[in-house]
């Protein structure tokens, strides 16, 4: 990485407040240091090793540095990876190492944004020609990755990091087909149709001008259910046709599947024939158990191919079927010119056999072909002793094969529409990856905008408009991929839109069960929601409320512990710190909550990501002032964090500061322009401002986001009770008591509204239901007796005043109305007691 852009990385990362002026010098002596002692290492990798960012705040840095400086790549990349027995990449995680050829190591390994398993190949240091080495290798990978098939290994990415250039490959667990034939010998016809899927997948690169060049066993991956996938494309043989394998004399690696003009060093002659020569060799093997041009050295196995014939199938193999003898060799024709053209060409024949079909490596009669349809068919087999009625015979075999053959043609017919069903699917996967990759760095930038104290509303839904329209091209394209929707998801969540984030993440979680990033994502967002769920204004509400609040956090932590089981969807410590903590919050572990927090907010500072920590720190808070000081960490360090704002707002109405609180509700809005509770909690405030209609506006529109939104209804029915318009308080509480029945406080004011409108015995009935629904609400059995009273029931009156007063001991201003309503009511039944 240069000096300029790591300059424009600091600056970048300085003014959205990741790193202080402190930490940036920090960061840069540590670099220095390291240049001291030979190694060159980019500033992004510094920012990661220190952990002042995670993979995917930093993916939002680079993208946001790109922005910023038109001339930027992009994505920085250094000159050597950090030390260590794996290397390190800032965007995937390495598991283990899995493999190793002349020119390259395979890694597997978590591509961390996306959740997935990858096989990552980096190129090895070499003296020999390195720039031409390097300028190859991500050439042809770049090619190969244009490649769409399901018997090819998909190449999702080319890059270079740390000074090695490396390719992003679908991970295939399973073996080699090297493995499965040391195994045994398989049957012929489950080698014929092997052979044909791996002839199909080359046939793919041979349409695109590729010629793989080191088609063998080894680079032939089988999968746990048996499907090939070809691999090292154009790739292996940049590094061997240099190497000690071709040194006559040598121990031998891989020449027994070269072609005579690979041998003769002819690359001229080079083509797609090339390919068909080592694709005969292995069916060869299959078939016989053993390799056609075998041999200790090189020379005496290059003898053999360019001169020596292979020994007959049938003499290792007696019982191979003769058509797949006949295909083999003609794939292992010594002059390219005799051989299939192509993969395409020696995959049809192999499918032609399999279908009972004549296959082309060599003319036959009509005769022998409609008796090896019949034999297949298990038809009629004719015998030496009718061979007066051969003609008779033979016309029945004939009426039998046209019917044989109009079946093979129509199964070949359903098999030709799976293939291409297979291929276009393939196809729009590779297409919507590469929407999904295109799209998903300006979420990440659009995130890292949120840590800016001056972002707006509008410039967060421009910039996630900017990756959001290529994210739902590729969800059209291709539906069934889980990632798709989860960065919907992120979308939709990033712009306050909860209810469609969380359909997104549900979604992915259902077309991917395995999907750890979309289990984290809704397991999060259902944390949040359980915590709203469990909010009231009193310990009556909050009851009320419990079940679906305990409801939420069961399911956040099935989704939460699923994630950290599958590992790949928290990326880093903090995010995992997060999770954890999360989920202890679910599940009552008290313990485990407060080490979490406590070590995870010392440890990690001020790093983007420890907001949420204190955040949870807050709604853990038992004082004002620990609350305020949690929220206050948490919005210090991510200003336009909604969910905090809104908690801050709710502490500062408990302790009389309106303007503060309203003023946070704002902000939370602004930026969540769906947070129906906000909305609702601000009309609250603004009505105990005397601001009723400025209060109905805010319930009017969390009714409009969320219409099954009871308690917006109860609070806008109080309004319009203030106002004394009962017609439509009325309808508020009625509403509020079907979506809620157990909410007591909205059938008490429903009968007081129904008192008001004169209806005593309606409204008698909804107290006697508040009662009943909260035997501890004083303030409704003191209402239930001034309906009585009003219904001349005066006894039943003084009995629910006295109620009223032994349920509220400790609110002076309920006693002191009651017991002078108690006294007139004593009065006036003429008696005291």
């Amino acid at each position: 990485m240069s000096q300029e852009n790591d300059g424009a990385l600091a600056r970048t990362a300085v003014e959205l407040g990741i790193l202080t002026a402190g930490e940036l010098a920090e960061c840069l002596r540590a670099q220095e240091d390291l240049k001291r002692r030979g190694r060159e290492v980019p500033l992004e990798q510094v920012l990661l090793k220190r952990r002042y960012v995670n993979s995917q705040t930093l993916q939002g840095l680079l993208a946001e540095t790109a922005r910023r400086t038109p001339s930027s790549s992009g994505r920085p990349s250094g000159r050597r990876p950090p030390a260590g027995d794996l290397p390190s990449f800032s965007r995937y995680r390495v598991e283990e190492k899995v493999g190793e050829g002349g020119m390259a190591v395979v890694y597997r390994a978590v591509d961390r944004e996306l959740g997935r398993k990858v096989a990552l190949k980096v190129l090895k240091e070499s003296t020999r020609s390195p720039g031409d080495r390097r300028a190859r290798f991500q050439r042809e990978g770049r090619a190969v990755a244009r490649l769409s098939h399901p018997n090819v290994v998909a190449v999702y990415d080319v890059g270079e990091e740390g000074g090695r250039p490396f390719l992003v490959m679908e991970y295939v667990p399973g073996r080699s087909l090297e493995a499965v034939l040391a195994e045994g010998r398989p049957r012929f016809r489950a080698a014929a149709e092997l052979l044909q899927k791996v002839a199909q997948g080359v046939a793919c690169a041979h349409e695109a001008g590729i010629v793989h060049r080191d088609l063998k066993p080894a680079n032939v991956l089988v999968t746990a259910s048996g499907e090939p996938k070809v691999a090292d494309f154009g790739l292996a043989h940049v590094e061997d046709a240099q190497s000690a394998l071709t040194r006559t004399g040598a121990a031998i690696g891989t020449p027994y599947y070269m072609a005579p003009e690979q041998v003769a060093g002819s690359a001229g002659r080079i083509s797609a024939r090339t390919d068909v020569f080592a694709l005969g060799t292995i069916l060869y093997e299959a078939l016989a158990g053993r390799r056609p041009f075998p041999g200790k050295t090189a020379s005496e196995v290059y003898a053999r191919i360019t001169a020596a014939d292979p020994p007959p199938l049938s003499r290792l193999a007696r019982s191979v079927p003769r058509e797949l003898e006949w295909i083999a060799l003609r794939a292992l024709e010594k002059d390219p010119a005799r051989r299939y053209a192509d993969a395409g060409a020696f995959a049809g024949d192999l499918g032609r056999w399999l279908a009972g079909l004549p296959v082309e490596a060599r003319p036959v009669s009509a005769l022998g072909r409609l008796w090896r349809r019949a034999v297949r068919r298990r038809a009629v087999v004719l015998s030496a002793a009718v061979a007066l009625l051969a003609s008779l015979c033979l016309a029945g075999v004939a009426i039998h094969g046209a019917a044989g053959r109009a079946r093979v043609e129509k199964e070949l017919e359903r098999q030709s529409r799976e293939d291409e069903a297979a291929k276009e699917r393939s196809e729009a996967e590779r297409e919507a990856h590469r929407l999904l990759e295109s799209g998903r760095p300006a979420l990440d930038a659009a995130f890292l905008y949120l840590y800016d104290e001056r972002a707006s509303y509008e410039e967060l839904v421009r910039r996630v408009d900017e990756g959001r329209g290529r994210i739902e091209k590729a969800v059209a394209r291709a539906p069934w991929l889980a990632l798709g929707h989860h960065l919907a998801g992120r979308a939709w969540e990033l712009t306050g839109w909860p209810d469609r984030a969380e359909d997104s993440y549900r979604e992915a979680v259902r077309r991917d069960p395995d999907f750890a990033p979309a289990h984290l994502a809704l397991g999060r967002l259902l944390v949040t929601r359980a915590f709203l769920a469990n909010l009231g204004g009193s310990s009556r509400e909050q009851a009320e409320r419990r079940p679906e609040a305990r409801r939420l956090a069961e399911e956040a932590a099935r989704e939460i512990d699923r994630s950290l089981a599958l590992g790949g969807g928290a990326d880093d410590e903090v995010a995992r710190t997060v999770a954890e903590a999360m989920l202890a919050w679910t599940r009552d572990e008290d313990a485990a909550f407060e080490r979490l927090l406590e070590d995870g907010t010392h440890r990690f500072a001020e790093r983007p990501g420890v907001e949420e920590l204190h955040w949870l720190a807050g709604i853990r808070a038992t004082s004002v002032e620990e609350s305020l000081a949690a929220y206050g960490r948490a919005i210090s360090a991510r200003p336009k964090y909604p969910i905090a704002l809104f908690c801050r707002g709710q502490v500062r109405l408990h302790s009389q500061d309106l303007a503060g609180a309203i003023s946070d509700w704002d902000e939370a809005v602004r930026f969540w322009p769906r947070f129906a509770e906000a909305y609702s909690n601000r009309g609250w405030a603004r009505a105990l401002l005397g601001r009723i209609d400025e209060a109905i506006g805010d319930y009017d529109r969390a009714i409009e986001i969320q219409p099954d939104f009871a308690g917006a209804h109860y609070n806008r029915g109080l309004a319009w009770k203030d106002k004394d318009e009962l017609d439509r308080a009325f309808a508020d509480f009625d509403r509020a008591t079907v979506l809620a029945p157990d909410l007591a406080p909205a059938w008490l004011n429903k009968g007081s509204v129904r008192q008001k409108m004169g209806d005593l015995e309606d409204a008698l009935s909804d107290m006697d239901e508040a009662a009943r629904l909260d035997p501890s609400f004083a303030e409704a059995f003191a209402a239930r007796a001034l309906v009585r009273w009003e219904r001349k029931d005066l006894d039943g009156a003084i009995a629910d005043f006295e109620k009223a007063l032994g349920l509220a001991p400790d609110n002076p201003i309920l006693q002191a109305a009651v017991r002078e309503l108690l006294r007139q009511a004593k009065e006036a039944r003429g008696g005291k007691k």
